[in-house]
């Protein structure tokens, strides 16, 4: 019984890291998007395609949560 509860705690850290870690990656892509599309010359199409690629990542990355 002990051990489900240290598992139990270890997987909330555990989420709690990953909530704060995507947060950080959204703020840093939303931040330097401005400055990517100058630097990298994108068009707007390409910057839709930054953001939709990270969103997609996001999603696949929050369903191996459920597995």
């Amino acid at each position: 019984m002990l051990s489900g509860v240290k598992s139990t705690k270890s997987f909330r850290w555990l989420i709690i890291i990953s909530l704060f870690v995507t947060q950080l990656d959204s703020g840093i892509i939303s931040t330097n998007l401005s400055s990517m599309t100058r630097e990298l010359m994108l068009s707007a199409m390409q910057k839709g395609w930054v953001v939709s690629i990270y969103t997609i990542g996001l999603l696949l990355a929050s369903q191996l949560w459920e597995i």
